[in-house]
Parts: structure tokens; C-alpha cells; sequence
């Protein structure tokens, strides 16, 4: 399970705003604020997108 911190670290690494990182998962700036602070976590869709697209 990817946790806050790691996606913000993946989202650092490739030198993305919120807002560019969003775009590449079809979702808001808000929803991945929301997952770096902890308060949210991506559903099981984006989560299997991100682990597809980072080799998880």
C-alpha cells in the first residue's frame, strides 16, 4: 500500500506541482493534498495506476 509520504516523495522526484501530478492520475490537487497529509487515500483505481506506472 503507498502511503502519503512515499507519494509525495514520488511527486518530489519528478519535480511535479500537485496539480501536474493530478493530471497524470485524473484527479484534483485537492485529492492529492489530501493523500500527502494523510487525510485520504487514492481508491483501489488509481492506486493500481500508480503502482503500474512507478513499477510498485
Amino acid at each position: 500500500m503507498i502511503e502519503g509520504k512515499q507519494i509525495k516523495q514520488i511527486r518530489e522526484r519528478l519535480c511535479e506541482t500537485q496539480t501536474e501530478f493530478g493530471v497524470r492520475f485524473n484527479v484534483s490537487k485537492w485529492a492529492v493534498s489530501a493523500w500527502e497529509n494523510g487525510k485520504r487515500k487514492p481508491n483501489r483505481y488509481v492506486l493500481k495506476d500508480m503502482e503500474v506506472y512507478f513499477d510498485l
